[in-house]
């Protein structure tokens, strides 16, 4: 195996580790959603919540009623196990793909780094804001 081998398999495996602690210290991101809902929990969880409100209209995120609408990325062949873990936390789905390995979904902001933590789910991702509200 070469070099560049090796560096590339230890970069995909970095991605799958859960959580890492960022440059301060201080801060603990969940490697498994990204940076914008990073931020919005951690809003949301020190009781900010119209700091919340107003990052997530400024940076696209779709909100209602303490719900976020993400992109949910499985493990391949593990998507009712994934579908599970989001209406288990109160989420619903709402749309699917044919690609076998993601699903969008409205997901409790509260729940949404217990979700991301659950085996079965990759990345969670903001919605493409091309993609319509149901």
């Amino acid at each position: 195996m070469t070099i560049r081998k090796i560096l590339i398999s230890l970069s995909l495996i970095a991605l799958f580790i859960p959580i890492i602690a960022c440059n301060s210290g201080k801060e603990v991101m969940n490697r498994k959603m990204d940076r914008s809902l990073n931020q919005l929990v951690q809003l949301v969880q020190a009781g900010k919540l119209e700091e919340a409100e107003a990052f997530a209209s400024q940076g696209g995120l779709k909100l209602k009623d303490g719900n976020v609408k993400v992109s949910v990325y499985f493990a391949s062949g593990q998507g009712e196990v994934a579908a599970k873990a989001v209406t288990d936390a109160g989420g619903e789905l709402t749309s699917t793909y044919n690609s076998g390995v993601l699903f969008d979904a409205w997901i409790p902001v509260t729940k949404l780094e217990s979700v991301a933590n659950e085996k079965s789910i990759s990345y969670i991702e903001q919605i493409d804001p091309g993609v319509p509200l149901d």
